[in-house]
């Protein structure tokens, strides 16, 4: 009896052992977490310049590679944009941890996409002008270029008659009017009797040639006078969009090396002369 008291305490022990040796036993849980990204820290910087129409952008810091964008939705690898127009842009660089940061940067330039042409502009007392002449060839009336030479397009520009003229400016330019001209007259110290008056040689325009302070850099480019190419080298003109009561005259401007003045009087509409745009 005693021997089968023994054997079945022995059991007991041996199976309670191995109860509480097998027990699983508990464990804290484990949560793995990611560190949060601080864009604030990450020391994305970016520089923006524009040279013409062209922007270069230079982005340190972050995690390359970057990516770049000149609205802040399309961003592309290349870090240069081209074909920008007169404007202020808010450029936009995102690295690969996708923290972005911003550069601001304008252009003084006009960009004719129609053409890929860019040209120089230049503001006197908020007037934004073209600082060279329009040369772009329209569907519309005549052109060409000083005494027929395509190399005289590049350097003057294009010849307009009126019909071409009205409608050779890019878009969120235009050609001028009498009075925007008489405008730009004021501003640089004609008198309103100056610019209200007609003829060759009104007030002191020496600052629109080339070379003078208003950064106009009005060049001799000559013109058409309907029948031959003339005054190359001595003389410009402009064309307004103010037409006048005569059949098929509009009014234009004029600048001579023979005299400091600005000159004010209407052309025949086959005449051809230059275009200079205005921002509108």
């Amino acid at each position: 009896m005693k021997k089968t008291i023994f054997l079945a305490l022995s059991f007991f022990c041996l199976t309670s052992l191995f109860v509480i040796s097998c027990k699983k036993k508990k464990t804290d849980d484990v949560i793995i977490t990611t560190p949060t990204l601080d864009c604030a820290q990450s020391g994305l910087v970016m520089n923006a310049t524009i040279s013409g129409s062209t922007a270069t952008l230079l982005a340190a810091g972050g995690a390359a590679p970057y990516q770049y964008s000149k609205d802040g939705n399309i961003f592309q690898d290349a870090n240069t944009f081209v074909g920008l127009n007169y404007n202020t842009y808010t450029f936009t660089v995102k690295d690969k941890n996708a923290c972005t940061t911003t550069a601001v940067a304008s252009s003084a330039a006009l960009y004719d996409s129609r053409n890929d042409k860019t040209y120089k502009t230049v503001t006197i007392s908020g007037q934004i002008w073209m600082s060279e002449n329009l040369n772009y060839i329209p569907s519309t009336g005549t052109t060409s270029c000083q005494s027929g030479l395509a190399d005289s397009c590049t350097k003057y520009g294009s010849l307009y008659d009126l019909t071409s003229a009205l409608v050779a400016c890019p878009d969120g330019w235009h050609l001028p009017n009498d009075a925007e001209y008489r405008t730009l007259e004021k501003n640089i110290g004609l008198s309103d009797a100056d610019t209200a008056s007609y003829g060759n040689n009104r007030g002191d325009a020496t600052s629109l040639k080339v070379g003078g302070s208003t950064g106009f850099n009005a060049l001799m480019s000559g013109s058409w006078n309907g029948s031959a190419y003339a005054n190359i080298g001595t003389e410009t003109f402009f064309w307004t969009s103010t037409a006048q009561t005569g059949p098929g005259t509009a009014t234009m401007r004029l600048l001579k090396t023979s005299n400091g003045g600005i000159g004010r009087n209407n052309a025949t509409a086959t005449s051809r002369f230059c275009v200079r745009c205005l921002k509108n």
